[in-house]
């Protein structure tokens, strides 16, 4: 199997980022588990989340000359990203507010029991270090990049040349 191109990872950032955040949010519907964590979600990780994406993908799409792929590295770490917001979607525990909220993807697979509300919340917990560790990882690959490429020769950071005669 081939790896992604920094080409098309790069023009994935935003549906995917859009998308994991949904995932994030709800994805445990699609288990029957719905709940107070929805609302609790809402406002205060989703935010930090859709935060966080936005200041690597603008990083991103922003650098100049204009970016046309991501380098291998940042790949890399984007994919660890989206696989850390993955996780957490898809193992999220609602609050135990009714019984019918007690319901994760282990739960339903193998059935109701307390270690696999432990193991969702280990699973929870590795998801969620991964995916902070890979943006972290991600936004010191960007910034670096940016570092290299404004400290090239000929690059000027502002202002006009000291030779066009402007007084």
């Amino acid at each position: 199997m081939n790896a992604p191109s920094g080409r098309s990872v790069f023009l994935a950032m935003i549906p995917i980022h859009l998308l994991l955040l949904v995932w994030v949010w709800i994805g445990r519907f699609v288990f029957g588990n719905g709940g107070w964590m929805t609302l609790v979600l809402l406002v205060t990780v989703i935010p930090v989340v859709a935060l966080a994406l936005a200041i690597t993908t603008l990083l991103c799409f922003l650098r100049r000359p204009a970016p046309r792929a991501l380098t291998s590295s940042q790949v890399r770490a984007q994919l660890v990203t989206w696989a850390g917001l993955f996780v957490v979607g898809l193992t999220m525990v609602d609050f135990t507010d009714s019984p019918d909220s007690e319901q994760t993807l282990l739960t339903q697979v193998f059935g109701r029991s307390d270690a696999m509300f432990t193991l969702s919340a280990v699973l929870i917990g590795v998801g969620t270090l991964t995916a902070i560790g890979g943006w972290v990882w991600l936004l010191l690959r960007l910034l670096g990049d940016q570092t290299r490429r404004s400290a090239a020769p000929g690059h000027h950071l502002a202002g006009p040349p000291a030779s066009t005669g402007l007084r």
